[in-house]
């Protein structure tokens, strides 16, 4: 069936709607006024900001060294924030929105900048061109025929160097060649074409991979965070031509009060206005790809090797991998953690049916009403779901059986796990720390949604599996919690994932390469979680 529909009020009013949602409504009280001007952008709301702020007061206030958080925290985000560029502004006009489109270059951190670009005003026409996230290439022009913006975009910024291969920059030069005003010198558009809300586009790189997913869903809460756009009034739009992938609730809980729009090979019913050029956007933001942003796997080691952790000299930088680490905890990282348990309301003792809506809970949140020695995820889930509540602790084995296709998996997956059960039990007997201990065998691949799998991961004391993308749960256990990483021999300096990923939300973390993974000798792996949970209990 259609999946877009109308209705309209006794009043006359319009809402267009995608599977029962509201998508864009049209008042008939403004289109009775006969203006040709495009609504007004909504009012910027800071709340992602705030939230940074928040967390990065609360770990300067147990003395976070100066250059994590200048790294890490707030200073990050004003660097996005500072280095902004008008590319172009049409001339004012009584009778006509003023159109304009901007870009925020992050500068000194990187051997090259990256881009984001926030454009208003602006009409899409025939938006085509999609990478698929991968296999980068210069764009032909049977892909993408422009975007229409009523001013003339002048990419002559510093030096060429300013403007890297990355989508937003291939962006820009579609608008460079396409982009010339009209002869009115504003954007013509239908009223009833313009999108009210404000639009927040990426390109994602691989949908079905939850690390992946994550570099994309860290990059629109940070671009959020520089645009000053509150998540309650803005729509999430791709344009990778990939399917939707199994992580749309989290789409849907991060921006609720609009359906995200996932532009496919082919024009759907509710796509095909834009794929006929015929929206015009008051706003539309285009975020950074989520490969150049705080999780990039570079970026960590361009950190170390330039010495700029906790004060280490180079000969002493390591991921530990013992319990320890000397790498930075992250203000951004702390924040987005507890954004995305409060949008899901993720509780972790229960379903709790009766819990406050995401806009209350995420409102409860003001400046001042944390604790200055705890994050904010965990102070707010003590809070709102007295957590973590009186239970058993819990191991949790992340299985990588469902993917076939995934070569690193323990072969003697079953023997490992019973022989770890029964040196708990064995030294529960003697030793108290060791009892109430349960290991759970879970797989994320089973259909689970991205709430579930969240939910399955803040129920865990430690996370143990081999290194791969599913360790990316590590992220929404409490503060304090424990990673057991298992290598298959392909342990390098720069596989850095999960300890700087750990070490951001302030998780203890122990590695073991284990050779071959046709047969994982469970001895080695059971001191491991020994020590692990000893040091834990020692934390309590």
């Amino acid at each position: 069936g259609d999946l877009m529909s109308t209705e309209t009020d006794k009043e006359g009013n319009k809402t267009i709607k995608f599977r029962g949602h509201p998508k864009w409504h049209f008042d008939r009280r403004e289109s009775d006024q006969h203006q040709p001007t495009a609504p007004s952008s909504l009012s910027a709301c800071s709340l992602i900001y705030d939230e940074i702020q928040q967390a990065d007061r609360a770990l300067d206030e147990v003395r976070e060294p100066g250059l994590c958080r200048y790294w890490y925290g707030l200073p990050f985000i004003d660097r996005w924030r500072g280095f902004r560029v008008q590319i172009c502004q049409s001339r004012r006009d009584n009778d006509a929105p003023v159109s304009s489109v901007n870009c925020y270059l992050r500068k000194g951190d990187f051997k090259f900048p990256r881009v984001m670009c926030d454009f208003v005003a602006i009409r899409a026409a025939v938006w085509q061109y999609a990478t698929g996230g991968k296999g980068w290439g210069q764009p032909g022009k049977d892909q993408w025929e422009g975007v229409q913006t009523g001013c003339t975009p002048d990419l002559q910024l510093e030096k060429e160097a300013d403007i890297s291969d990355s989508p937003p920059a291939r962006f820009l030069e579609k608008l460079h060649y396409y982009g010339e005003s009209n002869a009115s010198g504003h954007v013509v558009c239908d009223e009833r074409h313009w999108v009210r809300h404000p639009v927040l586009v990426l390109e994602r790189w691989d949908p079905t991979n939850i690390n992946q997913m994550h570099l994309d869903a860290v990059g629109a809460f940070i671009a959020l965070a520089v645009a000053g756009l509150s998540p309650f009034e803005t729509q999430f739009l791709a344009i990778d031509k990939q399917p939707p992938g199994p992580f749309i609730d989290f789409w849907q809980g991060m921006l609720p009060s609009h359906p995200p729009v996932f532009i496919g090979t082919r024009p759907s019913p509710a796509t095909q206005r834009f794929y006929q050029g015929k929206l015009c956007f008051s706003r539309l933001v285009h975020g950074a790809h989520g490969g150049v942003g705080l999780m990039n796997l570079d970026w960590q080691t361009h950190l170390a090797d330039r010495v700029l952790l906790r004060g280490n000299s180079r000969s002493e930088f390591h991921p530990a991998g013992d319990g320890h680490s000397n790498l930075c905890e992250s203000a951004i990282m702390h924040a987005f953690r507890t954004h995305v348990l409060t949008a899901l309301n993720v509780s972790t003792s229960q379903r709790d049916t009766n819990s406050s809506s995401t806009v209350e809970a995420l409102d409860k949140r003001r400046p001042g009403q944390l604790s200055n020695t705890t994050t904010m995820a965990d102070e707010f889930l003590r809070q709102q779901w007295q957590w973590p509540p009186r239970r058993e602790r819990r191991i949790l084995w992340l299985s990588r059986r469902p993917y076939s296709q995934v070569v690193d998996k323990v072969g003697n997956e079953a023997e490992l796990l019973a022989s770890l059960r029964q040196s708990l039990d064995k030294a529960a007997a003697t030793d108290s720390r060791l009892s109430g201990w349960q290991i759970k065998d879970y797989n994320p691949g089973e259909a689970h949604t991205f709430t579930e799998q969240v939910l399955t991961a803040t129920s865990a004391d430690i996370l143990m599996g081999v290194h791969g993308a599913g360790l990316t749960h590590c992220l929404y256990m409490r503060t304090g919690s424990a990673l057991i990483e298992l290598f298959g021999g392909n342990r390098g300096r720069e596989n850095r994932h999960f300890d700087t990923l750990c070490s951001m939300v302030g998780q203890r973390r122990w590695e073991m390469d284990v050779g071959s993974l046709e047969r994982v000798a469970p001895e080695g792996v059971w001191e491991k979680v020994r020590q692990a949970i000893e040091q834990l209990d020692a934390l309590e």
